[in-house]
């Protein structure tokens, strides 16, 4: 057995570990998965033994890195060595699987000669079949842990931001245009655009997209400013050059053009929010007709008024 100098022995764990299974098993469990009582991941790969115990390194992983380990893109060594706590375990464990020695220890300190090989990536022709059950079941729930992510995030811009009369409400602000049926097309419009700014923003945490879901409800009682809006939505999140014909249906087809794009690349992420938006545009507004017609808007943007107005910013 090789010596831990550096090693804090301890008399327990200070959590609970259930079993879920083993991912490698050769003669033995070789490298085995297991939770904690509050669901958290530990991973325990077998490193040494005597003629008394096996020696095993623990370690925590998160559903991250364990699915980067499963899809190939991460070795059992970065697993190892990037462990969120900085520390691992190593148990010693006689033939009754009896906790004998606890030690925990800096994930630096640790023995190269307990450490995987640096090219230990997922092997799934020699893997268990469990491996591959928790591959699957570790996707499923990163995927809804980054869906419910993504869906407070949303929820939290949007009612900051786009429900104008909780805007209004919780702010104290009266402001008499969001009644004015003349202002119907801006309102239309903005709140068209908000859930695609919001996965832009979420997407690519850029300050320009959050400062445009800031000022987009008092951007509509001023009409030339929201010309201006328009514009700078179109080249934040589509191009940064203006088209030539310029009017609101193509600043919606190119918003909705790079939106696609965007859940087409995270359509596990982002595809539900997605999915709901269109259904909504389509309910709240009868009469799209194809990729450009999300609004009612009876006034239409020419290329110059958007120009002057961007100008005088």
């Amino acid at each position: 057995m090789i010596s831990l100098e550096k090693a804090i022995s301890i008399k327990k764990l200070d959590f609970e570990l259930t079993k879920g299974g083993d991912i490698y098993y050769f003669e033995g469990p070789y490298l085995s998965h297991f939770t904690d009582e509050r669901g958290i991941d530990y991973l325990m790969n077998w490193v040494d033994l005597d003629g008394q115990v096996n020696r095993w390194l623990l370690f925590r992983v998160s559903g991250k890195l364990l699915n980067g380990y499963f899809s190939r893109k991460v070795s059992l060594f970065e697993l190892v060595t990037s462990t969120e706590t900085g520390a691992v375990f190593f148990i010693d464990l006689d033939s009754d699987l009896a906790y004998k020695n606890i030690y925990i220890l800096n994930v630096h300190d640790t023995p190269e000669e307990y450490l995987p090989k640096k090219d230990s990536f997922f092997d799934p022709i020699h893997a268990e079949k469990y491996s591959l059950s928790l591959a699957g079941s570790n996707k499923k729930r990163l995927t809804l842990s980054e869906n419910s992510i993504v869906e407070k995030v949303v929820k939290e811009l949007f009612i900051e931001h786009v429900n104008f009369n909780s805007f209004i409400r919780f702010n104290s602000i009266k402001v008499s245009c969001f009644n004015n049926p003349s202002n119907i097309d801006e309102i239309a419009i903005s709140q068209t655009l908000a859930i695609p700014l919001m996965l832009h923003y979420h997407s690519s945490n850029d300050e320009r997209i959050k400062n445009l879901l800031q000022i987009s409800p008092s951007i509509i009682c001023r009409r030339d400013s929201f010309n201006s809006y328009l514009g700078d939505v179109y080249k934040t999140i589509v191009n940064p050059k203006l088209p030539k014909e310029f009017e609101v249906e193509s600043i919606l087809k190119g918003v909705l053009q790079s939106t696609h794009d965007l859940v087409k690349d995270k359509p596990d992420i982002y595809g539900s929010i997605y999915n709901d938006w269109l259904l909504t545009i389509k309910a709240e507004y009868s009469n799209i007709n194809g990729i450009g017609h999300l609004v009612k808007a009876r006034r239409r943007l020419t290329l110059a008024t958007l120009t002057k107005a961007t100008k005088k910013k």
